[in-house]
């Protein structure tokens, strides 16, 4: 699309949705609680509905305008969303004005607590991350505040129904414990992100002492050794770290990349510090098995002949970096290289890390943790029991789930524009777009930045045009290298007999027991954890491994893994 046509077709939509919006009344934030009660609402005549809508799979949605009053966080890169482009554009296609009702982004979760408990509600709730699976058992399944959705999926939602299928796991995901769906999931189906557990060598150092990429956790233990001792940045100085990380940041832990070489890590999106993981249904956890506590063996000889630089385990980001900056770092863990060194202000020492495959552990065990749930985004869109027009509403946030209506609205209002001719995505096949707007880091009005509900799957994100050539190293490289890194490196190595957690969904009593026993558990996995690896704790007498598995025990985990058994059975089996 020219620039002379978008701008044509931009104008279109702003005075096509003034005319729409004079005819509007827009509704007070005090009066979103005044609406008919539900049982007149379930009288109103069904000639009256099918007159206001459209058949499904049709637009607009409604033959005459309404309105729909959301609540949603502000954004710091967005200066208006009544007069936003792509706001104008949803009120255009669909017929469905939006009312807009506004929250600071930091203080949005809390406003959201408050007007649950005063029963103060919207018609809709659209905030990424804020309505979890207790609240959904809280003010949906008991207190009804929200509208169980699951009929109108299956009635008004053909785009969500697609996905469900193409992704199983969704549906059992989604659905609360009284077996009706609450909110509608928002998507990022980000490739490396699914495989983000990575390990990064200086490479430049490896090359100075003619050493090979480690393979196997031997290999690692005398690579480090010879970054400890040979002096490979130069400086005649015995400053440098071997390996380092931070409990802080994405996947900057140094425990996790290295467990895999003797038993699965769930890592960081496993919502509790407790390790779990599931095979062939059934949930279990590491930290009292003996492949768990051969790695904390490996990481205690790392630790105790001074490969592991002891600040790791509780530095901050800041000191990370700090010491990163000073050319003095070995290895180190983290999804990106850009967490711990800035590429553009510190470009030839990022350009000095690479990332490695797994390694393998004496045991012959080889994997990366395939984060298989990263996508989901829970209840992005429920809608309440003050909805006027429930069926609109939903119809609503199915458009949003098809690629086809996004990349048609993300074109419309001009921040994509479609390939040329032999344009080439990430992946190497044919590109879907180009992307003509980047993403922001100054106020604009076209689009809502993080906003909303979309379902952004594999074939979007990797479907940006993409210069093959492109310097990996660049800003504009990043997602081009940690693509190949996860295809080429991770992706080949994912366990085939574990997988993550699938995310629960608890009776409030499950959750309050579960909160007491997560609590004291993870503490002294933790604790343990650490003691193990530095010494404190002998991780070479059986004896005190076996007071270790009996403080498991007497701290509560059987009873725990029950619990989350029995929130996977009633949801998956």
């Amino acid at each position: 699309m020219s620039k002379r046509n978008i701008a044509i077709l931009v104008a279109a939509i702003i005075l096509i949705a003034a005319i729409v919006i004079v005819f509007i009344i827009p509704r007070d934030a005090e009066d979103v609680a005044e609406v008919e009660d539900p049982a007149e609402e379930a009288e109103r005549p069904v000639e009256e509905e099918n007159e206001l809508y459209t058949p499904i799979g049709t637009f607009p949605i409604v033959t005459e305008p309404i309105t729909m009053t959301v609540f949603a966080p502000d954004h710091v890169h967005v200066s208006d969303l009544d007069t936003n482009l792509e706001t104008l554009w949803m009120e255009e296609v669909t017929g469905i004005n939006i009312d807009w009702l506004m929250a600071p982004a930091e203080g949005a979760a809390e406003r959201v607590t408050l007007m649950l408990a005063a029963a103060d509600l919207p018609e809709v709730f659209m905030i990424p991350g804020v309505i979890n699976s207790d609240m959904i058992v809280r003010f949906g399944v008991d207190a009804g505040l929200f509208l169980p959705l699951t009929d109108l999926i299956e009635t008004h939602m053909p785009n969500f129904q697609n996905h469900m299928e193409r992704y199983e796991f969704i549906r059992g995901s989604i659905t609360a414990v009284d077996g009706n769906i609450y909110g509608i999931p928002g998507w990022n189906d980000c490739f490396h992100c699914q495989f983000a557990m990575r390990f990064w060598v200086n490479h430049d150092w490896l090359e100075t002492l003619g050493l090979q990429a480690p393979q196997t956790t031997e290999e690692l233990y005398q690579v480090l050794k010879a970054f400890r001792d040979n002096d490979p940045n130069g400086n005649g100085i015995a400053d440098e770290i071997p390996l380092t990380g931070s409990p802080d940041s994405w996947h900057t832990e140094v425990i996790n990349f290295i467990m895999n070489a003797f038993i699965f890590d769930s890592g960081m999106y496993e919502p509790t510090r407790t390790f779990l993981n599931v095979n062939d249904q059934r949930i279990d956890t590491i930290v009292n098995k003996a492949q768990y506590r051969e790695g904390l063996r490996f990481l205690n000889r790392l630790y105790e002949e001074g490969l592991i630089y002891p600040p790791s385990f509780t530095q901050s980001m800041d000191e990370l970096r700090a010491i990163a900056a000073g050319g003095i770092v070995g290895t180190v863990t983290g999804g990106v290289g850009g967490i711990w060194l800035d590429p553009v202000t510190q470009p030839d020492l990022y350009r000095q890390f690479r990332a490695i495959a797994p390694l393998e552990g004496p045991g012959g065990v080889r994997q990366s943790t395939y984060f298989r749930y990263q996508p989901l985004r829970f209840n992005d869109f429920v809608i309440t029991k003050v909805a006027e027009h429930p069926e609109a509403f939903i119809r609503w946030a199915d458009y949003r789930l098809s690629m086809d209506n996004y990349l048609e609205m993300e074109k419309g209002i001009g921040r994509f524009g479609p390939p040329e001719p032999g344009d080439l995505g990430l992946d190497g096949r044919p590109a879907l777009y180009r992307r003509l707007i980047p993403w922001p880091h100054e106020i604009q009005n076209v689009f809502w930045v993080e906003g909303g509900l979309t379902f952004l799957t594999g074939d979007y994100r990797l479907g940006e045009h993409s210069d093959p050539d492109v310097d990996r190293y660049s800003p504009e490289g990043l997602e081009m290298m940690l693509f190949e890194v996860s295809r080429d490196l991770m992706q080949p190595f994912a366990s085939e007999d574990y997988e993550t957690l699938p995310p629960l969904q608890h009776l409030v009593e499950e959750s309050e027991e579960i909160s007491v026993l997560v609590t004291e558990l993870e503490r002294y996995i933790d604790e343990s954890e650490l003691k193990f690896i530095t010494g404190e704790m002998d991780i070479n007498s059986d004896s005190v491994w076996q007071q270790h598995v009996d403080a498991l025990d007497a701290i509560g985990l059987p009873r725990y893994l029950e619990l989350r058994q029995i929130a996977y059975d009633r949801q998956f089996r």
